[in-house]
């Protein structure tokens, strides 16, 4: 993937071999930061050889700080290569769903940006594809004190928003049950292609996915089952996602829905309703 901003560029390379002067290390992913002059050739799917310095990134140096070790640790990221320089590029051949996608993703921002001040650009590309990069450190500061920056990750909301609602569309208008599933699952995979597949957008279309199978064999869905599974092939592929903020903030949002709010939610409605016919009955006699 690739994180353009004002000041630098970053590019993440996925499956990697590295000939370091302790020998050969094959990595998940890499964090490389471009030469200038070789921003613009790095290309979606293809396959490169590059050369730069290895960076390790730097620890908290004071309780509260940004921890930038355990963070890029925690998304399976080692170390980074600074000062990179393109040395081959292997252009891609044939369709990719990935490329295309990543292609509509730069197309949305460019008509964002086109039609619409920059702050406000910025903030629709936030909360329609996951991308803060065009975002301003004030408006993510003033999301945060009004206790919703939550609305600025791809999560359950938009894919209840998207696919749940495509799902009850289809199979309102006769679509079959089977069919219906099929379509709306996949609708949900692309678009969470789309957002960059951050935890919190996997956890989302995940737990959609369990939901729709469950329909499809007639079977109750249990939040607390799907949220559990989940968390189960995240940490399996990476047990440090759990020192990510995003999953234990997304986890930790669902948690709190299902084992608090619902229960509140509840009782809130059983006490309205006996209230109402105590009111009622008092009225009627």
């Amino acid at each position: 993937s690739v994180q353009e901003t004002e000041n630098s560029t970053k590019i993440i390379l996925s499956q990697v071999t590295t000939d370091l002067l302790t020998g050969t290390l094959h990595l998940d992913q890499l964090l490389v930061y471009p030469e200038s002059s070789t921003q613009g050739s790095w290309q979606i799917g293809s396959y490169v050889q590059a050369k730069g310095q290895v960076a390790f990134f730097s620890k908290a140096r004071n309780p509260g700080n940004f921890d930038q070790e355990s963070f890029y640790h925690s998304r399976g990221i080692l170390f980074s290569l600074r000062r990179t320089v393109l040395i081959q590029e292997t252009k891609p051949r044939g369709f990719s769903i990935h490329r295309s996608l990543f292609a509509l993703r730069t197309k949305l921002n460019q008509v964002y940006h086109s039609n619409l001040p920059g702050e406000e650009a910025g903030l629709i590309s936030a909360m329609s594809l996951g991308d803060k990069n065009d975002l301003s450190e004030e408006a993510k500061l003033l999301f945060q004190m009004a206790g919703i920056i939550h609305l600025l990750s791809v999560s359950g909301t938009h894919i209840s928003a998207l696919s749940s609602n495509s799902y009850r569309f289809l199979k309102g208008r006769g679509v079959g049950l089977f069919q219906s599933a099929f379509l709306s699952g996949l609708l949900a995979l692309l678009y969470g292609d789309l957002c960059g597949n951050s935890v919190s957008t996997i956890r989302a279309v995940g737990m959609f996915l369990l939901l729709l199978f469950g329909d499809v064999r007639g079977r109750t869905y249990d939040t607390l089952s799907g949220l559990a599974l989940l968390a189960i092939l995240l940490l399996f592929q990476n047990p440090l996602s759990i020192l990510d903020p995003s999953f234990q903030f997304s986890f930790g949002a669902a948690l709190v829905v299902v084992l608090i709010q619902r229960p509140v939610q509840k009782k809130y409605i059983s006490f309205c309703r006996d209230r109402y016919d105590r009111i009622y009955r008092r009225k009627v006699d």
